[in-house]
């Protein structure tokens, strides 16, 4: 991904984070991840922080929701 996509994602991190718990960042993170397709979760955990395996977890989240 690109840098402006990294600096997109990392703002719109920092401007929720302080208002989840661990588990609505992860679910977070994985919606990124698919918006993004191919390379999502390690585009959304470079620019986040948030590990791959917890975005993993997220995403396990996620389906079992739908």
């Amino acid at each position: 991904m690109d840098e402006s996509t990294i600096t997109t994602i990392r703002n719109k991190y920092k401007g929720i984070r302080v208002f989840c718990d661990e588990r609505s960042r992860r679910v977070w993170a994985a919606a990124k991840t698919e918006s993004l397709g191919r390379g999502g979760i390690s585009t959304v955990s470079y620019a986040t922080d948030i590990g791959h395996r917890s975005i993993h977890k997220g995403i396990q989240e996620l389906y079992r929701s739908r």
